[in-house]
């Protein structure tokens, strides 16, 4: 029993009101509707995620879902704010990295009080900073930094045309590991072993996982192996152990050593 055609449109109980597709599929339209500065949940869930990204967690703890079974935001008008002033910077991503990471929020230290922890123990209040763990790509990036083989060019392809470098070995290339070849069929076990993004399927962030593989990669792998050696001749000068302990806990954490450590 059909009905009258129906023309193409935004569902109006999602939309409020948007006037039909005048031709073609109705994507241009509908690309224009999700990106209109009218619509103020594109530009939430942009700065959420980019929060998410700098923080370890959202403003809205879930990403994925602002519905109503999902969380509530933890400070809705600092996302309103953040949503509007991203939108009025012209979409600027720069922007909005900038704005967060002079925060006094971002400068906070990870200790706090013992009267913080306890008004605000899940840190929903942001009453410190949460320790966030590295993901692959940084720690590759600092592996190749610490003894010197990280090549900074900026831009370009790893694949040439002749293909050869398709058979080059993931532990060969010094290139940031933004630009590394990734094919979802064969994950390198580089990223696989350290919860490398899951290509194929919408994901509101990255797993975290705490497993053997990843202790023994750090033991047994040749590319770590090579790196503690490169690492190795960049300490050898220095004149006593001690001063090589120093030197390394520079390079590698950016602090001085505890005496108890240089004595370990």
């Amino acid at each position: 029993n059909r009905g009258p055609i129906v023309p193409k449109a935004f569902p109006i109980f999602l939309a409020g009101s948007q006037p039909p597709a005048v031709a073609g599929s109705g994507r241009l339209e509908l690309a224009r509707w999700i990106a209109s500065a009218d619509n103020p949940l594109t530009a939430r869930v942009i700065v959420n995620r980019v929060w998410q990204w700098h923080f370890g967690e959202g403003l809205m703890r879930t990403p994925n879902n602002w519905g109503i079974t999902g969380d509530k935001p933890t400070h809705p008008e600092l996302l309103d704010y953040l949503a509007e002033a991203f939108v009025a910077s012209g979409w600027s991503l720069k922007w909005l990295h900038r704005e967060i990471l002079l925060s006094a929020t971002y400068a906070m230290s990870s200790h706090a009080s013992e009267e913080a922890r306890a008004k605000d123990p899940g840190n929903r209040l942001w009453s410190r900073f949460l320790r966030r763990r590295m993901s692959v790509e940084e720690m590759r990036d600092t592996l190749l930094a610490l003894d010197e083989t990280l090549d900074p060019a900026l831009g370009g392809s790893l694949l040439s045309p002749d293909r050869r470098n398709r058979r080059q070995s993931f532990d060969e290339i010094t290139r940031r590991t933004l630009y590394l070849p990734v094919r979802r069929g064969s994950i390198p076990t580089l990223l696989s072993v350290f919860d490398y993004g899951d290509a194929s399927t919408s994901s509101d962030g990255r797993s975290r996982t705490n497993v053997a593989p990843q202790a023994l990669f750090f033991r047994n792998s040749p590319f770590v192996q090579s790196r503690a050696r490169g690492l190795a001749s960049r300490l050898a000068s220095a004149p006593t152990p001690a001063d090589r302990v120093r030197q390394a806990y520079r390079l590698a954490l950016g602090r001085e050593p505890a005496p108890a450590e240089v004595d370990e």
